[in-house]
């Protein structure tokens, strides 16, 4: 990420959320971490992955069909993380990608 800063290349998240189905149970709105610090600010997940990512200078494209999702995604501009906070959702990693590129297009973009 901070390489792609140092070139001023816009990192963006794609499917931030997670996705829908089986694959959504493993995904980081279920994770503990993000759950603990969410309560903490009285915000969903979502809005804390979300904030997250923006305080990182990383665009997010998240998907929802739902109107109260669309507005509660939008709503994380007044509020902040803290940098140790931060630090905590940078340390979490499970290795997973929701958008796996080389299942639906045979071709490995991320490693």
């Amino acid at each position: 990420m901070d390489e792609c800063q140092r070139f001023n290349i816009q990192v963006v998240a794609y499917s931030p959320l997670g996705g829908a189905g089986s694959a959504a149970k493993k995904g980081p709105l279920n994770e503990r971490t993000i759950q603990r610090i969410a309560r903490k600010h009285n915000r969903s997940t979502a809005q804390v992955i979300l904030r997250w990512l923006l305080q990182r200078n990383c665009a997010a494209i998240p998907k929802t069909v739902h109107a109260h999702r669309l507005q509660e995604n939008s709503s994380i501009f007044d509020f902040e993380l803290t940098d140790h906070e931060v630090d905590e959702i940078e340390g979490v990693n499970r290795d997973f990608s929701f958008c796996d590129t080389r299942q639906h297009w045979g071709y490995p973009l991320m490693s």
